[in-house]
Formats: structure tokens, sequence, C-alpha cells
């Protein structure tokens, strides 16, 4: 059965409060509105704050200073991406990212206490296509923690 709308709202509000539920809503009737995902139980994450990476799965947690951002989140986070259920990752940019981008020249800028990029990966991740009227739920049941677990039985 597809997932209309305002189930799939009523869904991620259910969530909203669970840490690490990331919603991406695509509410229009354009071709780059056709896919809403929803992303639950976040299993391993990386944050860059100024050059500081820390990379966490589960309860190990390293951190390291990154010379270089954006091959540091390469390297740690994006390179291992290997199939679709791998390639699921959610997460953001923030504006300092912008002053690291040319690896011969480190444009100095004010940090914040907000983190320069944050993402994550997530044991359940459920892609709406609205055009298709199709929904799909890619779950990693091996990643979830307890509770996430339960909730896979009740997605599969």
């Amino acid at each position: 059965p597809f997932l209309s709308r305002s189930s799939l709202l009523n869904l991620a509000e259910y969530f909203s409060d669970w840490e690490g539920t990331f919603f991406l809503y695509s509410g229009g009737t354009l071709d780059s509105a056709q896919h809403s995902f929803l992303a639950l139980f976040p299993y391993e994450r990386v944050t860059l704050i100024e050059d500081n990476l820390v990379h966490q799965r589960g309860d190990v947690q390293k951190t390291e200073t990154a010379v270089h951002p954006w091959k540091a989140l390469q390297d740690h986070f994006f390179s291992p991406l290997s199939n679709e259920a791998d390639s699921m990752a959610f997460g953001w940019f923030g504006y300092g990212m912008g002053a690291s981008a040319d690896e011969e020249k480190k444009i100095p800028y004010r940090s914040s206490s907000f983190p320069d990029a944050y993402w994550q990966k997530c044991a359940v991740v459920i892609r709406v296509d609205h055009r298709e009227e199709r929904v799909e739920a890619i779950l990693r049941p091996e990643e979830a923690d307890e509770k996430g677990k339960s909730w896979i039985d009740i997605f599969s």
C-alpha cells in the first residue's frame, strides 16, 4: 500500500523527537520533488568542527585533526559507501566548509559553535517515490540498536 503524504508527515512527526531522525520532504509536483526520505536510528556519524573530525560508530568514537576537511570526510565517511543501503547518508555542510574548499589555500573564517559538517548513516531509511506511488524500506538490522530492531520488524 502507498504511504500518502499526510501519513508520511504523521510518521515523521511521530519520530521527530527521537535522536537522529532525519526527514527530507518533497511536497511539490516538480521533477525535483519526486522523493521523500525518513531516516531513523543512526548507527554511524561524522561531525566536523573546525579541524576536528569526530567519527562515531556505535560506542566507539575517534577524533583526529583534519588537515583538509573535505578529504578527511571523503576518506573516513563517504569512500566506504559501496552498495545502495550503505549509500544512504544524511546530513549537511555548513557555511564554514567553504573556507577549506581549496586544498592549496586555507581561508580564515570565524568559527561558530555549530559544526561545519554533520553526516550520519541510519539503520532504517524509508524512501517514498511520490510520482510512482511506491514506498521502499531500506533496512540494516545488523546496525540497529534494540529499539531500532523492534521497529525494523514492523517495517519489514
